[in-house]
């Protein structure tokens, strides 16, 4: 089975007797079965401005179908496999036909070029079918729909709808950022100044970097972060630092740890001034910090548990290059995890991307 995805255009008027096929569409291959998920996979497809013909409703009665989908795999701009538990217990399937068409295709593609994207619906194996002699299809970089499917869904659209150009210099308004952090004496030894060193070499090999200004707090107290943070202008806050289920650990008076505790910085965040449009919590074990802010931002970026610190860094340093380079915060969000993924972390050990749902 198979969708058709391609650009929004506006719908044909009634009456018109052809139908074209929309411009570097998406051909996805599927089995029946997973009809419910990839009904989902539409309507999310559709929520980020990509218009889906199904191949059943489009497909007119009397053509020879067979005929249409290997014409429509061969002009597609990108074909997706979409996997599941429930293909491999097949023995037979029209979708092997699909991917069969869609490799002898891909052979001819080059190598540089994103066509072939795998697409996992649930925890199941990809086939080894071969490329070449010395490459078959799960050598190719997969979209996963679980067990975070928004996730999946923002990455497979950055692949199917290329990211717009960075805003010009001139264009992009002054971005100002927070880095707030502690490494108290009773806490881990922390790769504080190079997690900082790594964000400043992002920021200055941007395309923009005289547009983002990074305003440094290091070994910051308890009783200091209220003021620091109610008299800031700052559009981004970066936590750097340490914590646990009970809050973010910053320093007292004798050097040693002293918690924030989630209920703390929700009040402090009550009472700033001016709407935060990200805060960044770059330790683990950040989540209950992250739920208690809640709305009080517009996107809140926490680390994962299982998260380690080189990778975080590496995040880090690509989230901000990214905004240097004009680019918003889910798409630099999303290029920071490509980082990620490229240090050999598991997917799963990602970072969370959470958005104020507005009205």
């Amino acid at each position: 089975m198979s969708l058709y995805v391609g650009d929004h255009k506006e719908p044909r008027t009634p009456g018109n007797a052809k139908t074209t096929e929309p411009e570097s569409h998406v051909f996805i291959s599927y089995v029946h079965d997973d009809f419910t998920a990839i009904q989902k996979l539409y309507h999310s497809l559709r929520e980020n401005g990509v218009t889906v013909w199904l191949d059943r409703n489009d497909i007119t009665p009397g053509t020879r179908w067979k005929r249409v989908i290997r014409k429509a795999i061969a002009e597609g701009g990108f074909f997706l496999a979409c996997f599941s538990s429930t293909y491999t217990a097949r023995a037979m399937t029209y979708m092997n036909e699909e991917l069969a068409v869609a490799i002898d295709r891909l052979r001819k593609i080059p190598l540089d070029r994103c066509w072939f994207i795998p697409v996992l619906l649930d925890n199941c194996e990809i086939p080894e079918l071969e490329i070449s002699a010395t490459e078959t299809i799960r050598d190719i970089q997969q979209v996963r729909l679980y067990p975070d499917w928004n996730a999946g869904i923002r990455k497979l659209v950055a692949s199917i709808k290329p990211a717009k150009a960075a805003e010009p210099l001139d264009d992009l308004q002054e971005l100002s950022i927070l880095f707030v952090a502690a490494n108290p004496y009773d806490t881990a030894r922390l790769g504080i100044d190079r997690e900082l060193r790594e964000i400043q070499g992002g920021i200055i090999s941007s395309q923009s970097r005289r547009k983002l200004r990074l305003d440094v707090r290091l070994a910051v107290k308890a009783q200091d972060i209220g003021p620091l943070l109610k008299g800031g202008e700052s559009q981004i806050i970066h936590f750097s630092g340490s914590g646990g289920p009970e809050g973010m650990y910053l320093e007292g008076d004798d050097g040693f740890s002293a918690v924030l505790t989630p209920a703390e910085l929700t009040a402090i965040f009550d009472a700033m001034e001016r709407p935060v449009e990200c805060v960044v919590f770059n330790f683990s074990e950040a989540t209950n910090m992250a739920i208690a802010i809640g709305r009080r931002a517009k996107y809140i970026v926490a680390m994962n548990a299982h998260l380690a610190d080189q990778a975080a860094i590496a995040f880090a340093a690509g989230f901000y290059k990214a905004l240097g380079d004009g680019h918003g915060i889910e798409i630099a969000f999303d290029l920071a995890c490509s980082l990620v993924e490229l240090e050999g972390f598991p997917e799963e050990a990602q970072p969370t991307l959470i958005k104020r749902h507005t009205r």
